[in-house]
């Protein structure tokens, strides 16, 4: 039987992620609104990833199967991709869908947290 660990850290989602996140990076699109949606969501997916050292994974499970819904929607060609980004501004499910998602995840945990809670007190005292 695996911990909610292990299920979190190895769930299919991560590799979806970083396939979907390689796409993304690899294409360009004509349009300046597509291209910036391109880069925001780029960004959206890098924090994403970041999630899977979360310091209490088993809490957030679900959240990553509605992550994985979502990201099979997420088109990578430039026509649907276009179409994507275009139905965001009319209530397009898809685009929100995978807003909701990600922010469902954890934050991503603190980094050298001993070395800034050791420089906060050194400038306390």
């Amino acid at each position: 039987m695996a911990t909610g660990f292990e299920r979190y850290s190895k769930h299919a989602v991560w590799e979806t992620l970083r396939l979907k996140r390689e796409s993304l990076s690899a294409a360009r699109f004509d349009d300046a609104a597509s291209e910036q949606a391109r880069v925001d969501i780029i960004e959206w997916l890098d924090e994403a990833l970041k999630t899977k050292a979360a310091r209490q994974p088993a809490l957030y499970l679900g959240a990553l199967d509605e992550l994985s819904n979502a990201l099979n929607q997420l088109p990578v060609d430039t026509a649907q991709f276009k179409q994507f980004v275009a139905n965001r501004r009319h209530g397009g499910q898809p685009y929100h869908l995978l807003a909701q998602a990600l922010r469902a995840l954890p934050l991503p945990p603190p980094r050298d947290l001993k070395a800034a809670y050791v420089d906060l007190l050194d400038q306390e005292v």
